[in-house]
């Protein structure tokens, strides 16, 4: 299965946001701090719009940044996946069912590959 069209396009369009993360009074962060020493900092923008996720390891060094588009009811639709040097290392696409609840995620690989999908327990 292959990433839809669409999604390559939204990853064109928020790309941008990888470079700087969400600023000013209305945007919304917090940090995670793992028990390896490793820290995630994940930044709601101010447009509510889309969540920038930054994860660094014990010597503070970015080794992973996860941005997600999110829809009018804050949940993830469409995810970029890129390493330390903000290349694109993958993508993601999420879909709920009418009950808000997650159908399925699909991560794709660079190369637009179907690398995983998962199903929620039943």
């Amino acid at each position: 299965m292959k990433l839809p069209t669409i999604a390559l396009a939204l990853a064109a369009t928020f790309l941008a946001a990888a470079t700087a993360p969400a600023q000013g009074k209305n945007a919304r962060s917090r940090v995670v701090v793992h028990e390896d020493g490793s820290t995630t900092e994940s930044t709601l923008s101010p447009d509510k719009n889309v969540l920038t996720e930054a994860t660094r390891d014990a010597n503070n060094v970015l080794t992973i940044t996860r941005i997600y588009r999110l829809d009018s009811k804050g949940r993830a639709r469409h995810g970029l996946i890129m390493d330390g040097s903000k290349k694109l290392i993958g993508m993601s696409k999420y879909e709920f069912d009418s009950f808000d609840r997650l159908k399925w995620e699909l991560v794709f690989n660079k190369d637009n590959r179907l690398i995983r999908k998962t199903l929620p327990p039943l």
